[in-house]
């Protein structure tokens, strides 16, 4: 047995091997091996490494005389602190947890440490006061030395860390040693980077420690990403501890803000030039290793146990959920425009943007989905809120591994497109999408618990702060997600055109287009509450509903090129482009509902514009009167087909009223705030109350509601004109409105007959004025009238479809006052012509007459010019008869006289 040493600051209390076995078994022997924790003795194993690279740099960093005096102090801080774990390490302390020398290959690396470390003590011990003088000349040769005895401590006490993981292994210790193992010797390297820089800084050995440098920061970099992100082949789990995952995100920020320092040494393109830039920024590099350094230890004592003792969600805010909701989110539109680019290369569509898309689209995946998982405090960006949250997304990202694989042979290739990869993509892109959707579902579901607005003190001014509407958001949000879908889904029909498996994408392109125009119309008619989902507030900006008109004016052209697309690919391109700039537009969108406000112009709207606008707001009114006729069939009627036909009615008048509302794709949105709040304040209470009507089975409520709803289009249809005729003076309007009023007319008309003929009225005073009313304007829009043109004779367009209206009319007339229920069908035929032809007419006046072209009167001057040629030669013959009569006369008296 080796007798036994005792040291102090700069001595090691030592026991010879065997006695250290004894020792331990005593240990066990009295019960103490219950409160040995292994663990805890390879994190302070581990320590040792880093100590030995701290002391190595607090004495360079006396050297440059950076806080020389603290430094010192700190280094003889590390020195004591190696001192004193490495006695425990080697006859173990049951206070600590820290067991002692449990084999003999961890002893002999502990009888090697100590044959190292004590002149290496002595060493720093004996120079630190004297390796820089009063004049800052630096002792070289004792820098060298220093450098060149602190690597074998370093060795050789991994060497224990690495003996001491393989003893808890043998000993079934539940412990994750190799785990701790790595993450206790970040700690080491990053002091290790500082010393590093700090001798380059100094000069020594310059091109020998750059290499060094770059080696050790590539250490840390991958194994900071193999003890979060996981490394099986080696043994490494994947990191799944919430408290410990917030911690390592602290971590990564700070190696994001010192890694870029050591980056400047090592770009450097000389040894000189990185001497330089080492010497200059070797005080910033030792201050930010410090908050690295820290958090680094946080983590690893949260490695060797983690109690799940923290609450990351309880410092949340409104905003901070939001933000975790729209990445989530945002990952399942990611996935789709994958899934479209992928497919399109299959389809030989725009293939070389379409791998080019697909690797960014990657790319981009992988980083936003390691964001979530990991968080980002650079990005602003939280870790999970929950363990349940971390679980999923783990999950997710397992998922997305595995898709990802599948996806990356297309970048390069693209034959590896085949029926049997796109069906195992869709499949796990299924799956993957399944568990985002789960996530977002609990993060969406927490936030709406915990949102709570802190309510004033009573002493304090009120305060009334705007709450984001975070649900709108994310439905909003999800709009993008499926547009992409579509563009995925029609790529896919086309794709698998003549399989026998088309993954049933045909209904499913119907279906998503069907789930996007719903929602679309959520987010401008709002939505009740349901659960603990909050309820979509009805938007009441026309600036937004501008905006929202222009993503549906999109969105047809999405849904008309995948139709097509899906038996012809040249579609797909276009399909592709009418996508991303509904995904763009709804981004502005979702920012208008963070921000509370959307910028916008007045609107100046041409002719064909205004006339549509009318159209509109004069077929929401004709259709209040045949939706209410087609009710009164549907209910008093018996054939199936009036209840289909009242299904139609309806639906069309649902659509009337979103067209004068909202816009569509060929109709504009209201040109004003003011007519706007007019539909949404006025027309659209009156509408509500006719759909309350008809779900209570109400005809005479359904008749009174279904006129009031005509009334407020009306007083719509006023400000159209009004405003129409501010701006456009030649506006038609006298034959327009007349025009519609006569199509109001005619279905009320039916609705009116169809009451008389189930006797809901006994009277026909009201639908004889309204045949009275259509026989006046029916002649005015021929003959003219107040504000009503005649039919000139040039239009021979207008008389001759007036004059099939006209033919119509009778026909209709004749049949509005019967009381067969036989006739109804022929009514109603008859009535759906006589429309048929008042639209076309409709059509034809508003086009407006062309006036007759003056010409010259070229008539009248031929026949005057005729007659003044007559005139001319009936005066010659006369004046020659004259002259010759008087000629002849004085011949006769001349021949007198002679004779």
């Amino acid at each position: 047995m080796r007798g036994r040493k005792r040291w102090s600051n700069d001595a090691l209390l030592w026991n010879g091997f065997p006695f250290r076995c004894l020792w331990f078994v005593v240990q066990l022997f009295m019960g103490q091996a219950q409160e040995l924790n292994w663990g805890k003795t390879i994190d302070v194993a581990g320590r040792q490494r880093m100590l030995t690279q701290r002391m190595s740099k607090e004495f360079l960093q006396v050297a440059l005389d950076i806080d020389a005096a603290d430094n010192r102090g700190r280094m003889l801080g590390s020195i004591n602190l190696f001192n004193v774990s490495l006695y425990q390490l080697i006859n173990g302390d049951s206070v600590t947890g820290i067991v002692g020398t449990p084999n003999h290959l961890v002893g002999s690396g502990l009888d090697e440490v100590v044959s190292l470390w004590k002149p290496f003590s002595q060493l720093l011990l004996n120079n630190v006061d004297t390796i820089r003088d009063a004049s800052g000349f630096v002792d070289m040769n004792i820098i060298s030395m220093v450098e060149a005895q602190n690597v074998p401590v370093l060795v050789k006490s991994n060497v224990v860390v690495g003996r001491l993981v393989d003893a808890a292994q043998s000993a079934g210790a539940p412990t994750n040693g190799l785990v701790v193992d790595t993450a206790g010797r970040q700690r080491m390297l990053i002091q290790r980077m500082c010393k590093e820089a700090l001798l380059i800084g100094l000069g020594s050995s310059i091109t020998t420690n750059v290499g060094r440098l770059k080696g050790t920061q590539l250490l840390f970099l991958n194994s900071h990403a193999g003890i979060v992100e996981g490394a099986t082949w080696a043994g490494v789990p994947v990191l799944n501890k919430l408290c410990t995952m917030h911690q390592m995100r602290e971590v990564t920020y700070n190696m994001q803000v010192f890694s870029p320092l050591l980056n400047q040494i090592l770009n450097a393109h000389t040894a000189s030039e990185s001497q330089n830039i080492a010497n200059s920024l070797a005080k910033q590099i030792s201050d930010m290793s410090v908050p690295l350094f820290s958090s680094m230890v946080r983590a690893v004592q949260l490695y060797v146990n983690d109690a799940d003792e923290c609450d990351p969600a309880a410092s949340m805010g409104s905003t901070d959920w939001q933000d975790l909701l729209l990445r989530t989110d945002e990952l399942l539109l990611l996935e789709e425009q994958a899934n479209q680019y992928y497919l399109q290369i299959g389809n030989a569509v725009r293939v070389a943007t379409s791998q080019v898309g697909l690797v960014v689209t990657l790319n981009t995946i992988l980083d936003a989905i390691d964001n979530l998982v990991q968080g980002n405090k650079g990005l602003n960006i939280l870790a999970p809120p929950s363990q349940a949250a971390l679980d999923g997304l783990l999950a997710a990202k397992s998922q997305w591994d595995e898709l990802q694989l599948a996806y990356e042979p297309a970048v390069s290739n693209i034959n590896a497109v085949t029926a049997v990869e796109v069906t195992k993509i869709d499949r796990l892109g299924t799956a993957f999408q399944s568990r985002l959707l789960e996530i977002v579902n609990m993060y969406e579901t927490v936030a709406f618990e915990v949102r709570t607005t802190t309510s004033p003190s009573p002493l304090s001014d009120p305060v009334v702060v705007r709450e984001v509407p975070i649900h709108t958001i994310q439905v909003a949000h999800q709009q993008k997600a499926n547009a992409a879908k579509i563009a995925s889904v029609a790529n896919l029909v086309a794709y698998s055109n003549g399989s026998s498996d088309d993954f049933g994408g045909v209904d499913l392109v119907n279906q998503t287009r069907d789930n996007f125009i719903a929602t679309h119309y959520s987010l401008l008619e709002g939505k009740p509450a349901t659960g603990l989902f909050p309820a979509i507030a009805e938007e009441h900006s026309v600036c937004a509903i501008r905006q929202m008109q222009d993503i549906y004016t999109d969105f047809v052209a999405v849904d008309r090129y995948a139709q097509e697309g899906k038996t012809n690919p040249l579609m797909l391109g276009p399909l592709a482009d009418a996508v991303e700039k509904v995904i763009t537009k709804y981004t502005a969108v979702i920012d208008y509902y963070k921000q509370g406000s959307i910028a916008c112009s007045n609107r100046s709207y041409v002719l064909a514009e205004w006339e549509l606008l009318i159209e509109a707001v004069g077929s929401l009114r004709s259709l209040t009167q045949e939706a209410c006729a087609d009710y009164i069939l549907a209910t008093q009627g018996t054939e199936p087909i009036f209840q289909e036909r009242s299904d139609r009615s309806m639906a069309a008048l649902l659509a009337a009223f979103r067209a004068l509302a909202y816009g569509t794709d060929t109709l504009p949105a209201p040109p004003s705030q003011s007519i706007f709040d007019q539909v949404i304040n006025k027309v659209k209470p009156a509408f509500d109350l006719f759909i309350v009507a008809v779900t209570e089975a109400n005809t005479m409520n359904v008749v009174l509601q279904g006129d009031n709803v005509a009334v407020q289009g009306t007083e719509v249809k006023r400000l159209y004109f009004d405003q129409a005729l501010s701006t456009l003076a030649s506006f038609p309007v006298g034959r327009l409105e007349a025009g519609q009023d006569q199509q109001f007319r005619v279905n009320q008309m039916v609705k009116l007959s169809f009451m008389f003929i189930y006797d809901i009225t006994a009277t026909t005073t009201t639908l004889q004025n309204s045949i009275a009313e259509f026989d006046a304007v029916h002649l005015m829009l021929k003959d003219g009238g107040p504000d009503i043109p005649a039919i000139v004779d040039q239009r021979d367009d207008l008389l001759t479809q007036w004059s099939r209206v006209d033919g119509k009319w009778k026909e209709l007339k004749q049949l509005l006052l019967t009381r067969s229920v036989a006739d109804v069908p022929n009514l109603q035929a008859t009535k759906d012509i006589l429309i048929e032809e008042m639209i076309v007419l409709q059509g034809l006046f508003a086009i407006p007459d062309q006036p007759v072209a003056e010409t010259f009167p070229w008539m009248f001057v031929a026949y005057g010019a005729m007659g003044l040629f007559l005139l001319s030669c009936a005066c010659g013959a006369v004046y020659i008869h004259f002259v010759s009569r008087r000629k002849k006369s004085t011949q006769n008296q001349n021949g007198w006289s002679q004779a």
